[in-house]
């Protein structure tokens, strides 16, 4: 009879030492699934970073553009060569200039509120 509760505490013994080994995969698994989580929201916030500094260097190479243009109509202008249709260099330089700064103003315009909107999250 002693070898039967013998046996039967040995059984009780392995069945709590397989559940303490199966809580503790689990919690595990679940610190695993949230750390994974959390990188994966940390790259997307990378990526939205880089997406922004591209958008942003491209609109910034387009006003410079538009800064030359029109720096290239003055000169022209000013110089007043002969044979030069000055009036639709400086229409065209005015026109890029503008429409350019406006797409940077727009663009700065979005960073602005997507920061303030995360900033009054609570």
């Amino acid at each position: 009879m002693t070898y039967y509760i013998v046996a039967a505490f040995a059984a009780v013994a392995v069945a709590l030492i397989g559940l303490i080994q199966g809580l503790s995969v689990a919690k595990i698994n679940k610190s695993f699934a949230k750390s994974e989580k959390a990188r994966q929201e940390q790259a997307e916030k990378v990526e939205k970073r880089a997406d922004a500094r591209e958008e942003e260097g491209l609109l910034s190479m387009r006003l410079l553009n538009s800064s030359i243009d029109l720096s290239m109509a003055t000169a022209l202008a000013v110089k007043g060569l002969a044979g030069v249709s000055v009036n639709g260099n400086m229409d065209r330089a005015i026109q890029s200039a503008q429409q350019n700064k406006n797409d940077y103003d727009k663009f700065v315009d979005k960073i602005a509120v997507e920061q303030i909107s995360k900033n009054r999250r609570y």
